[in-house]
């Protein structure tokens, strides 16, 4: 093996493999120079020399030979870009061992019944058979050519079709070895019946496996294959195949749930997403799209599942992570997963997004602080022991230390900017002192909690008590308020009208005020109705986002005028808007 191995590094010249994606321009006999491809850079500092067989980057300080370099680029391991480069050279490589041969022509099989099975899955979804499933795709947006790109399809009720389909091939063991049919008490049956079909491919582009979406009630909504011999999904991400080459070439790539948002966001042109298979995000599949782009930008759903999944997966990145290797974290608005806020809010304000994320430290301490109070010392000095725990997760010490620092100036600026109003009960019962002494964004807190006081059984709805539970509340004794409200939700029943009258009671008596329904809006009084509440409710949370991009509209031009760079005017365009969705929603004119 290690004399093919000689072979091919003499027959091919490196610079031929690497001129494919790379302009390289000629500097003296068998050496080059190009735009790296491993780091995002203006001047070209690759180097690519024919001579000495290697390339190395002097901006990240990327090596190595032709082999390491088609496994970088094209995600291969050495056995694949050795058997590659063979072909590529005219070499016949060494007959595999007898074992190994074996196992090969298994894989091999297992592709076809895989190819076999994917052709008439999409056969069924252009029959009659098909219609409702066809149908669901054509009512979720899908043009045809996404449809045949991602070679979707559609399992009938009767499985037994496929099986005498696949019979006339394959011999029964192998169809059993495959796992598209499995064997139960009454012969083969498909445990992807009557589902929309999604075929799951390698990294070379090969079918390996069937996701199924059910087009009628039922569970798993979404099901998998079993995991065979060419099939592992916790090794496998979903439409790596498709966004391998977008994102070498736009230097991003997108993490998203499911294979339905990778399909909803390429149907918009968004090519280089990619989602992990029936378990959650880990960091070996991180690893593995370093090998690809740098940042990935993990975006999933805007829902409890999706935030938890994205906290622990932060944590968990933090021992791996390195001064270019790290992870960055889109915050989607406007819908609960991208094909929703693209439906409501368009590609291009997706697209901003995913162009302005949150960088891992900023979201490690804010996730921290959402769990603690600075109200006391005692506070302070659990919310800085806990920081400094994640900061010592991480290996590469100059980066644990730049993110102590980090943290440590964080806290500071949180200390430092945290002026509470002292708000008494005579001041919450005299409406005239309180709007004296309140800005707008804390008359807009005091009615929202006056309306959440008044209906309770609100605070269950996710929306308003994700809203309510981190938006910045200055006052102490409305914040006091806000965290009993909070801790309350799903331990008490509030859709009888004794339990509502009990909260308000409670909390008049606890925090010694009297609750004046005379002072608020219609909609956060005693009489409105439930639904009136929450619709008052989400407009003040609008308007008070308004008035907090508003103010980092007015930073940002600042800070325009001052550095006069494209960063800041992107981070000023996209505040702006925005801006306008927001007005619009609001109905405010200009």
């Amino acid at each position: 093996m290690s004399y093919a191995i000689d072979q091919v590094k003499a027959r091919i010249n490196l610079s031929s493999i690497v001129s494919k994606k790379v302009a390289l321009k000629r500097k003296t006999t068998g050496e080059y120079l190009g735009l790296c491809p491993f780091h995002s850079e203006k001047s070209p500092s690759f180097n690519v020399s024919d001579n000495k067989g290697f390339y190395h980057c002097f901006g990240c300080g990327a090596h190595g030979d032709v082999f390491s370099y088609l496994m970088e680029t094209e995600y291969l391991k050495f056995p694949e870009a050795l058997e590659r480069l063979a072909q590529e050279a005219g070499i016949e490589l060494p007959k595999h061992t007898e074992v190994q041969k074996k196992q090969q022509d298994i894989r091999d099989i297992l592709i076809e019944i895989h190819e076999a099975a994917a052709n008439y899955y999409t056969q069924k979804l252009f029959s009659p058979e098909g219609k409702q499933a066809l149908n669901y795709l054509k009512k979720r947006g899908l043009k045809n050519e996404i449809i045949a790109e991602y070679r979707l399809g559609f399992t009938p009720p009767n499985h037994y079709e496929l099986y005498d389909l696949l019979k006339k091939k394959f011999d029964e063991n192998q169809i059993i070895s495959s796992k598209i049919l499995l064997k139960g008490d009454y012969g083969m049956y498909n445990p992807l019946k009557n589902r929309v079909i999604f075929p799951i491919f390698n990294k070379s582009g090969k079918i390996v496996a069937f996701g199924g979406r059910l087009i009628e009630k039922g569970e798993p909504k979404y099901l998998n294959s079993p995991e065979t011999l060419i099939f592992k999904k916790s090794e496998t991400l979903y439409g790596l195949n498709f966004a391998k080459k977008e994102a070498l070439k736009s230097k991003q790539i997108i993490v998203v749930e499911g294979y339905m948002d990778v399909i909803a966001l390429a149907n918009n042109e968004i090519y280089n997403s990619v989602a992990p298979l029936g378990t959650s995000i880990s960091t070996e599949h991180i690893k593995s799209l370093w090998k690809i782009v740098d940042i990935p930008t993990l975006c999933l759903d805007a829902d409890n599942a999706g935030r938890a999944a994205t906290s622990r997966l932060a944590s968990e990145i933090l021992p791996f992570i390195k001064a270019d290797k790290t992870l960055n974290f889109a915050s989607l608005t406007g819908g609960k997963d991208p094909d929703e806020v693209i439906l409501n809010k368009g590609r291009e304000f997706f697209n901003s997004i995913i162009n302005h994320p949150i960088p891992l430290s900023e979201l490690l301490f804010t996730s921290l602080l959402k769990m603690h109070t600075v109200k006391t010392p005692e506070n302070v000095t659990t919310l800085r022991k806990n920081l400094e725990l994640l900061a010592k997760k991480i290996i590469d010490k100059d980066l644990q230390k730049s993110y102590s620092s980090y943290f440590k100036n964080k806290v500071y600026e949180i200390l430092s900017s945290k002026k509470k109003l002292n708000i008494n009960k005579e001041l919450l019962n005299s409406k005239h002192n309180i709007q004296s002494i309140l800005n707008e964004q804390e008359n807009n807190i005091l009615t929202i909690l006056a309306a959440i006081i008044n209906h309770p059984e609100i605070i269950s709805d996710d929306e308003i008590y994700y809203e309510l539970h981190d938006i910045e509340i200055r006052s102490n004794f409305l914040d006091k308020i806000r965290e009993y409200i909070l801790n309350l939700k799903g331990y008490i029943n509030y859709e009888n009208e004794p339990c509502r009258k009990s909260l308000r009671q409670t909390l008049e008596e606890q925090f010694n005020f009297k609750l004046n329904d005379s002072m608020f809006d219609t909609f956060a009084k005693s009489e409105a109705s439930s639904e009136e509440a929450k619709e008052g409710i989400i407009r003040i949370f609008k308007l008070n986002n308004l008035i907090i991009i508003q103010e980092q509209i007015k930073t940002a031009s600042q800070l325009l005028m001052e550095r006069q760079d494209e960063e800041t005017y992107n981070k000023l365009s996209y505040l702006k808007q925005i801006e306008e969705i927001l007005k619009t929603e609001l109905n405010i004119l200009n």
